[in-house]
């Protein structure tokens, strides 16, 4: 029995005798090419978009305006799997082994699933408007997804960890897909253009290895010669600056660290960990010196203040907490609504600055903790604070794709920075305060004039 309307999408099996199609009538079929004969695959609601065979052509999946995508039995037609979005799933294929799915949303994300029981892997793989494909490298180890944004992204099929954004079309991307070596992408969008990429093309001036996850936060010594790196899945860890050699880590335990920070003098540095305390290191030896327990959630950052003498942590549990490192002792906790993401100190040590989930930067007396000011106006949640060298400005970066300027006695709004196309996660201000840099998942670092707001380079 023929679709009874038009039909948006087919696929053979790797024998070629089997065709399955889609149409907009709810229902995919799957037809024996020599006969003729068809199977329908009953159980969408909506209109199914998308159509692929996994490499063994012993299964088929479907991607569906009801939200969702299915997994059928290639031979009977029995529905095995349900795979669920928020929103229309526009594309769904199999990797390369037959063992897992990456499917394509407007929900704005792409998920990875484990084809035999339909669990998703890892986190959403995130865009900033509805994804339009997603698709594996031949060999699977890369994902490329297309998205209304403007642009597609490569990730790292296996952490989901973003390897490169392809900027360059002027409207939605529709399509992308790898060339059969992997080493290139095409991309088609509305603007009419076709792009060919380089799927791996991201230079970088020296690679400082991890060990097993991505490195979050990065902190300078105050001499210039060392780094401490952290994030989710690592131990924090001290560099060679110069030579990108690793030192000596700092962990204790197995908990993951998600933020570092040296104090003024160098001597010690500070971590934010998963298992909800903030930890004090001797640089030199490595060894733990103190261990700041009270949040009741994960630690996502730490700050020393001016004199050393103080830390400020951020934490998920909605809170930011002062604490006086000599004693460990809790001394102020600055509640949000949401979880805080990043803490920073002013310069003279009076103020401290938070930024949060709930869309909000806030500025606190740090003797008294008492909420000074809210910092409204991000669309999305804020991710990082910073204050310019002299102290009069604060800069937040959120979400929402922008930066923000305010001033810091008064708590009034002074400039957006727009130019990123998607989440804009750290600030930092130039030894002068002249200039701001910000950088973002769309895979570039952007300068701009503090005074103007203007862009003054793009870093890429």
């Amino acid at each position: 029995r023929r679709h009874t309307a038009r039909v948006k999408a087919l696929a053979f099996s790797a024998d070629g005798r089997v065709l399955a199609t889609a149409g907009p009538n709810e229902t995919a079929r799957l037809w024996n090419v020599e006969t003729g004969e068809g199977i329908p695959l009953d159980g969408h609601a909506s209109a199914v978009n998308s159509v692929a065979f996994s490499p063994d052509g012993q299964f088929v999946v479907t991607a569906s305006e009801d939200g969702t995508a299915r997994v059928w039995d290639a031979k009977t037609g029995d529905d095995r799997v349900v795979l669920r979005h928020r929103n229309v799933v526009t594309s769904a294929v199999f990797s390369p082994d037959g063992r897992r799915i990456v499917t394509a949303s407007w929900d704005e994300t792409a998920q990875v699933w484990d084809a035999a029981n339909g669990d998703p892997l890892g986190t959403p793989l995130t865009h900033q408007e509805a994804l339009r494909s997603a698709d594996f490298a031949p060999d699977g180890a890369l994902i490329v997804t297309a998205s209304d944004d403007g642009a597609a992204r490569v990730w790292d099929a296996t952490s989901g960890e973003a390897i490169g954004v392809l900027v360059g079309h002027t409207a939605a991307v529709h399509t992308a897909a790898f060339s059969p070596d992997g080493r290139s992408v095409v991309t088609a969008s509305v603007d009419g253009t076709m792009r060919l990429w380089a799927a791996d093309a991201n230079p970088s001036l020296r690679t400082f290895g991890r060990e097993n996850g991505t490195a979050a936060s990065v902190a300078f010594h105050p001499d210039g010669q060392l780094l401490a790196t952290a994030g989710p899945g690592t131990a924090a860890r001290l560099w060679n600056a110069r030579t990108g050699k690793p030192g000596l880590p700092l962990h204790d335990g197995e908990a993951l660290v998600n933020g570092v920070a040296f104090s003024p003098d160098g001597r010690l540095a500070g971590t934010a960990g998963d298992d909800r305390t903030a930890q004090i290191w001797n640089v030199r030896t490595g060894d733990p010196v103190r261990v700041l327990a009270g949040h009741r959630e994960s630690v996502a950052g730490i700050a020393f203040s001016p004199d050393g003498q103080l830390v400020a942590t951020a934490s998920w549990d909605n809170t930011a907490r002062v604490w006086n490192v000599g004693s460990g002792r809790e001394l102020r906790v600055l509640p949000h609504g949401d979880a805080v993401n990043s803490v920073a100190f002013s310069p003279d040590g009076e103020l401290i600055a938070t930024a949060s989930d709930d869309k909000t930067a806030r500025v606190w007396d740090v003797g008294s903790g008492r909420e000074l000011h809210v910092l409204p106006g991000h669309a999305r949640k804020v991710n990082a604070v910073a204050f310019s060298p002299d102290g009069d400005l604060i800069a937040s970066a959120s979400d929402d794709g922008t930066a923000r300027l305010w001033n810091a006695r008064s708590g009034t709004g002074i400039r957006v920075l727009r130019g990123h196309t998607y989440f804009v996660k750290s600030v930092a201000f130039s030894p002068d305060g002249a200039l701001l840099v910000t950088a973002s998942f769309d895979s570039t670092a952007r300068v701009w004039d503090v005074r103007t707001g203007t862009a003054v380079a793009v870093l890429q």
